[in-house]
């Protein structure tokens, strides 16, 4: 909430529980230790530095951005697949009912559900249309990982996209589950990269990608985008904007809480 105290691009918070994690990013929030630790810590009265002054994030002015990124090894509990009775429409859609292998699990966290024009949405191999992510290689570069099914040397070993998961059900045409317009995905603010490769190698990846238009690759959008065939001088809700989000490697933690 804007305060008195507060210049332009600042917020106070004057309720540490209506803090969006998302807000307290980098260096610019000092009320990200009431998010990111366990100890006790009052939240009122600090500041964070508002990226998107003058708009909410996710409204028309602009696209979906990612929030936050955490890499896991690929174990129990699985995706959603658990959960059925909130849609069996687009249920089981976690990474052992779309793949017959995965050894990492690189969830994002997203502003809000993502569709590649507003209507349609995210499919299972859509990983090259919207994401690449940056390891470290060999030589200490960084190397980026933007092909499913290509398998990288970086530093500690090699890693291969497998494809994403937590969308919508594995494609099978004979029961009607088809990887086009009409794919059933469940739409909310959580999207697996599934990954197979070295654990040591894992340990080297750095950030999640979104190049967006910009950078030649396809934008998400909110509900509410052009569609996939938009009417000419219509205004709709505005791509998202390129994304680079610092991985959280929690190999050794899962920092994961009970269900």
């Amino acid at each position: 909430m804007q305060g008195p105290d507060a210049a332009d691009g600042e917020q106070v918070v004057e309720r540490a529980d209506r803090v969006e994690p998302g807000a307290c990013r980098d260096d610019t929030c000092r009320c990200a230790q009431a998010v990111l630790t366990q100890e006790p810590f009052g939240g009122y009265g600090q500041l964070w530095v508002d990226r998107h002054p003058g708009g909410l994030v996710g409204l028309d002015d602009e696209g979906p951005v990612l929030v936050g990124a955490k890499l896991n090894h690929v174990e129990e509990p699985a995706g959603e697949a658990g959960v059925p009775f909130f849609g069996g429409a687009y249920l089981p859609n976690d990474e052992h009912a779309l793949y017959d292998e995965g050894d990492l699990r690189l969830r994002m966290l997203t502003t809000g559900g993502f569709s590649e024009d507003g209507v349609t949405g995210v499919k299972p191999d859509d990983f090259e249309t919207f994401f690449r992510i940056h390891a470290t290689g060999v030589d200490g570069e960084p190397v980026l990982l933007d092909e499913v099914g290509t398998e990288y040397e970086v530093q500690g070993g090699t890693l291969r996209v497998v494809g994403l998961s937590d969308l919508g059900q594995v494609e099978d045409r004979d029961a009607g589950v088809h990887y086009d317009d009409c794919y059933v995905e469940d739409r909310v603010n959580y999207i697996d990269v599934i990954i197979v490769g070295d654990e040591a190698a894992a340990r080297g990846i750095t950030h999640l990608e979104i190049p967006a238009l910009e950078g030649g690759y396809s934008a998400f959008y909110n509900p509410g985008g052009p569609g996939p065939e938009p009417f000419p001088e219509v205004t709709y809700n505005a791509p998202g904007p390129p994304d680079l989000e610092p991985v959280v490697v929690a190999l050794d933690d899962p920092m994961r809480v009970d269900r």
